[in-house]
């Protein structure tokens, strides 16, 4: 099983339980995947629970884990598995691309650490300067999320997203309704806009609807929350190269709801 995020935990768990010789392949030096990053953030502590639970399971049963171990097509191969599992994952897109924005967003690509992703942030440790762009086109809560503990480190955050509103993917939960009062007060908050360029020390915006254009000066850095590409390359690397081929998780379809973990299980 190649990825030790909740989906190929659970994987090597079941698998383990009735009987095979598991292999849990994970390139970062703890499991947990995408629930780690999330349960640095305010609110999101309690998501840990998942991950706290799976790897004590995982400790009552023979399941060979490997850390920080980045796993090729060859040297899967060369393991000689009878079955393989691809639970890779999915990581946020480092260009800007979302499902309200097709083309990357002009200068994604400035260097020294001025565009950065959730991962750079909470899994990486990037540095962050006193004013940041939070550009958030997924929803969620992981946005959100960054943006008020950004502010709780007496950040100056810009929170631009093309929505009406936060959150609003868990609208129906009344979740959004608790981000929005805890973080309001916390930063400046631009809807229905998008992000239209970044500059070395401004952003441009434009308004989805008005095509009103506006600049954020002297910006420090801008984080990306906008899609989250599946890693599926090594799934289409092993076609036809092992006897029996899986994928899950969000691998197999990346997605963001409060039930994402849940289905991924």
């Amino acid at each position: 099983i190649v990825g030790g995020g909740p989906a190929g935990m659970q994987a090597a768990m079941v698998a383990a339980k009735r009987g095979h010789k598991v292999t849990l392949i994970e390139k970062r030096d703890e499991l947990g995947g995408h629930v780690i990053m999330q349960c640095k953030l305010p609110g999101l502590e309690e998501r840990h629970d998942i991950v706290r639970w799976l790897s004590l399971q995982l400790s009552k049963l023979d399941v060979d884990i490997q850390l920080h171990t980045e796993a090729t097509a060859e040297s899967i191969q060369a393991m000689g598995a009878d079955a393989v599992i691809i639970s890779t994952g999915a990581t946020y897109s480092r260009t800007g691309i979302s499902k309200n924005q097709l083309t990357e967003i002009p200068g994604y690509d400035l260097g020294y650490g001025h565009v950065i992703t959730p991962e750079d942030l909470l899994l990486d440790f990037s540095r962050v300067g006193d004013k940041v762009v939070v550009y958030d086109n997924t929803s969620y809560e992981v946005g959100p999320g960054i943006a008020e503990m950004l502010a709780d480190q007496g950040k100056e955050v810009i929170f631009v997203t093309i929505d009406s509103g936060l959150a609003m993917s868990v609208e129906e939960l009344g979740i959004n309704k608790v981000i929005t009062q805890r973080l309001l007060p916390k930063i400046q908050f631009v809807n229905h806009t998008k992000l239209k360029e970044i500059d070395p020390e401004k952003c441009i915006l434009e308004n989805y609807y008005t095509k009103e254009v506006t600049e954020i000066p002297d910006v420090h850095n801008v984080i990306l929350i906008t899609s989250k590409p599946p890693h599926e390359e090594l799934f289409h690397a092993l076609q036809d190269k092992v006897p029996e081929l899986h994928i899950i998780g969000d691998a197999r379809e990346a997605k963001w709801s409060v039930f994402a973990t849940d289905e991924a299980i």
